[in-house]
């Protein structure tokens, strides 16, 4: 160990105390989300995702999609490297159920993205550090997977084998469909 070991201790101390908030996030994860869409109505919808060549961009293609005029809909991720299409057999496989990602480039999440939203749409609890670490308020965040039946974080599906990207493609169309429903339920309520 060179340097000073305080340091050390104390990087340790605070990598340690993320993984910790980031578990306790993961289990407050269903109740946090629930929470979101009773707090205010669902206008602009911020979808982030680690690289912003698979996830996000399906999730908020399909909210454009089927979610029409009553959301305005943004994508964008934590890799530095923005203006990165979709990969070709991504994009065939979501062309094939409906899903155009051939025109999308990737962006990097900024903080007038995080100002602007009053809903941010995320995959997973390394998407929630990021977020926290950038400030975002956390009362906007929606876990994507917990929309759904199953674990509330939605794996990336990058270099996984074709059955495991088809069955994320599946739990993001599901995932995004119940956030449509949430926001048409909550839109009607009395």
């Amino acid at each position: 160990m060179s340097g000073n070991p305080f340091n050390f201790f104390a990087r340790a101390s605070r990598a340690l105390q993320r993984r910790i908030d980031a578990w306790r996030a993961v289990r407050a994860a269903r109740e946090s989300t629930q929470a979101r869409f009773v707090r205010a109505p669902v206008r602009r919808v911020l979808v982030v995702c680690y690289g912003n060549i698979y996830r996000s961009p399906l999730f908020g293609e399909i909210l454009k999609a089927e979610g029409g005029a009553m959301l305005e809909v943004r994508s964008a991720g934590f890799h530095q490297k923005t203006g990165r299409s979709s990969p070709a057999p991504y994009v065939a496989l979501c062309a094939g159920r409906g899903f155009a990602l051939d025109r999308h480039r990737s962006a990097v999440v900024t903080p007038a993205d995080l100002d602007w939203a009053d809903t941010i749409v995320f995959m997973d609890r390394h998407n929630w550090n990021s977020l926290a670490s950038q400030g975002a308020d956390p009362a906007k965040f929606v876990w994507a997977g917990a929309l759904t039946e199953g674990t509330v974080e939605i794996e990336d599906p990058y270099n996984r084998p074709a059955p495991e990207v088809e069955r994320i493609v599946g739990q993001l169309e599901s995932s995004a469909r119940r956030f449509i429903e949430r926001v048409r339920g909550a839109r009607v309520r009395p």
